[in-house]
């Protein structure tokens, strides 16, 4: 916990001057005094680290331990909340640090010489009782530290730009500048992006560099931050399947930069690919008929073997021997009128349901009656609606039964499922078990029987229904 805390302020100091790391690496200055075993620590850098380390502590000690936890050099005490440095305080801007050993002094030094970034040295602080509490990384090479956050849309689809949706900001946290910074995203299905992706696609390669994906920043100064975007190149893979993948943005991959840390140079995120909601979808019903039985005035609409409206919905009339006319609920100023001797349907605009007049359209259906004759209505009458067809509706996210350009289901008697990006789900109330299933991606009606409504599964049995999709 303290060593979280420590990262926070020191993440907040480092826009004060002293340059810290996202990993918890922070920089202080040092020199060489020219006395045995001695190092001269930038006081201010020390006394920023203590305070963050010792939290609410009022007790307690600082030490300069070795990757091990070995302490190296002790560096002061904590006394009522007070820090007292026991080491040599030199024009109140540096402290004299001497090594218990030679040994760890000249390894620390050596490593100095040699630039070497992380060297393996921790502050630490420990309690009253001696035990340990928390720890800060500490390096005493100057170097770029480059961090990124990638910002990507939490959807998108296949073939679908990306260059006004995906941005890269990057930072050097470091106190020198870094040269040519280059910045490659990465597509992948999952969260484990190789060390050194090498291949670059514009069609659809696990763990490939987009094509449109590469920027290289020349220069970036200490403290500065530069947001990284593409042109119109960038595109979501047409070829990519639909589901979730991963979006990396990388730093560097050729590590061509010495940093004080690497770990920071790669930020990763999940973008859901799915199909956009078409238009208009279209299925094509071509064995719809509506059944009408006068004697009992029972009313239903059908295609392969499938009821799509009932009596509920229908109003009817028998108007005058062997007319009659009928309406559905959703129609506001017209009504049909069937003449089952001439075998004609009349579509009848602003007419009173049930009495003569309005504006007469002979329909092109086929009229099949059973019986009847010039006097008497027949047993049934059959009419094939030979355009009927479902439509949904994108924007309204509704399915329509229609024929004629006029609506002959009423939706309350329906259940819509989306289960899969172009796949859905339609069933009346009337139907018990199966429903139908259109996939827009296959261009398919598939009956399914014995499977859970809004899930994959059951027994499929592909329809003769042709679907056209309008984007």
């Amino acid at each position: 916990m303290k060593k979280s805390i420590c990262i926070f302020f020191l993440c907040l100091f480092l826009f004060i001057s002293i340059g810290f790391s996202a990993d918890g690496i922070t920089y202080v200055k040092v020199e060489d005094p020219g006395v045995k075993n001695s190092l001269k620590f930038d006081l201010d850098q020390l006394k920023t680290i203590a305070e963050d380390l010792k939290g609410e502590e009022t007790a307690g000690s600082f030490q300069l331990v070795n990757p091990e936890g070995i302490v190296m050099a002790n560096l002061g005490a904590l006394k009522d909340g007070e820090i007292q440095w026991s080491q040599q305080v030199i024009d109140e801007k540096f402290l004299q640090v001497t090594f218990d050993k030679k040994s760890d002094f000249e390894s620390v030094l050596s490593k100095i010489k040699q630039n070497v970034v992380n060297p393996g040295v921790q502050v630490q602080y420990s309690d009253a009782q001696n035990t340990p509490m928390a720890t800060c990384e500490i390096t005493f090479t100057e170097a770029p530290d480059l961090a990124l956050t990638v910002k990507v849309p939490l959807t998108s689809s296949p073939g679908a730009p990306l260059n006004d949706k995906v941005s890269v900001d990057v930072f050097n946290r470091g106190m020198l500048e870094a040269k040519d910074v280059t910045v490659d995203l990465v597509l992948s299905t999952d969260m484990q992006i190789p060390d050194l992706p090498t291949d670059v696609s514009a069609t659809f390669k696990e763990d490939a560099i987009m094509s449109g994906g590469q920027k290289t920043i020349p220069v970036m100064k200490p403290g500065e931050k530069v947001t990284v975007t593409f042109d119109n190149t960038l595109k979501f893979p047409a070829d990519a399947p639909y589901g979730k993948y991963y979006l990396a943005a990388i730093l560097d991959k050729d590590n061509k930069i010495t940093e004080l840390s690497e770990i920071n140079n790669r930020d990763i995120r999940m973008v859901m690919v799915t199909m956009p909601e078409p238009k208009r979808i279209i299925v094509n019903l071509p064995e719809a008929e509506l059944l009408y039985t006068p004697a009992n005035s029972e009313v239903s609409v059908s295609s392969n073997g499938l009821i799509l409206s009932q009596t509920a919905e229908w109003r009817k009339c028998n108007f005058k021997t062997p007319v009659f006319q009928i309406k559905h609920v959703a129609w506001e100023d017209f009504l049909w009128e069937v003449d089952t001797v001439a075998k004609t349907v009349t579509h009848v605009k602003t007419a009173n349901f049930c009495k003569k007049g309005g504006e007469a359209k002979v329909l092109t259906f086929a009229v099949e009656p059973t019986g009847g004759t010039a006097t008497t209505l027949p047993d049934q009458v059959i009419i094939k609606l030979s355009d009927a067809r479902i439509e949904y509706t994108g924007q309204e996210g509704k399915f329509k039964i229609l024929t004629d350009d006029n609506q002959i289901a009423y939706v309350s008697f329906w259940q819509i499922a989306k289960t899969q990006p172009g796949i859905y789900q339609v069933k009346n109330q009337a139907w018990g078990d199966p429903f139908l299933e259109i996939d827009i991606i296959k261009k398919e009606v598939r009956l399914i029987k014995d499977g859970k409504f809004g899930y994959e599964g059951g027994t499929v049995t592909v329809l003769p229904l042709t679907v056209k999709v309008e984007e």
